[in-house]
């Protein structure tokens, strides 16, 4: 990881909680389970599965890595959450939940464990066609294909809204199978990042 701690209360405060990745996964980091040396740390996976185990690694392990992931949507209980990084003035390392806004509002709760979560980190998404059969035939309220764009129902499941960021920006028409984007100040930039994503198969129309 390459960074330099003093004591273990350095690792403590810098560490302790937070989510970093090591061998290509996501963990979070444990400094206060039982080790054998002062610079080690406990990594205990994302996701509830348990083929994966804890690790215990030294806290400046090559894969270690605490840069922050890419935050945005993640799928959890038939719905949608956008998640975003707060600024801190602490000199933290990894990503830290309690410093995320998620919306709409929910505790940090058991989504930092989900496999929902973790899902997100890896950037897995569900296909726009995937997401539309599921939204069609089951409870689900909305559902990210992106990590800045989601589809859900309006309307008491009446018609599809496209959502960027949290932003209501359009909606789907299902006649034409064509995706319809209100007018805003910045429709054009939106239009464009949109099909730049390719999720709209080139069916958005500004």
């Amino acid at each position: 990881m390459g960074k330099t701690y003093l004591t273990r209360e350095d690792i403590r405060m810098r560490l302790n909680r937070t989510i970093v990745s090591y061998q290509g996964d996501y963990y979070t980091v444990d400094v206060d389970a039982p080790v054998n040396e002062w610079h080690q740390i406990t990594l205990r996976p994302l996701g509830g599965d348990n083929t994966r185990r804890n690790r215990s690694v030294t806290v400046n392990h090559s894969e270690v890595d605490a840069s922050t992931p890419r935050l945005g949507y993640f799928n959890f209980n038939n719905s949608a959450y956008y998640i975003s990084r707060v600024p801190e003035r602490r000199q933290n390392e990894g990503f830290r939940p309690e410093s995320a806004t998620v919306l709409p509002r929910m505790p940090v709760g058991g989504w930092v464990t989900s496999n929902s979560f973790r899902e997100m980190l890896h950037g897995n998404y569900p296909t726009i066609d995937e997401a539309l059969q599921e939204l069609k035939t089951k409870e689900t309220d909305k559902l990210a294909i992106n990590y800045d764009i989601a589809i859900g129902w309006l309307d008491s499941r009446m018609t599809l809204g496209i959502f960027f960021k949290e932003r209501l920006i359009g909606h789907y028409d299902e006649k034409q199978d064509r995706y319809l984007l209100f007018d805003s100040k910045e429709k054009s930039l939106i239009t464009r990042l949109l099909s730049k994503t390719g999720v709209f198969h080139g069916k958005v129309v500004a």
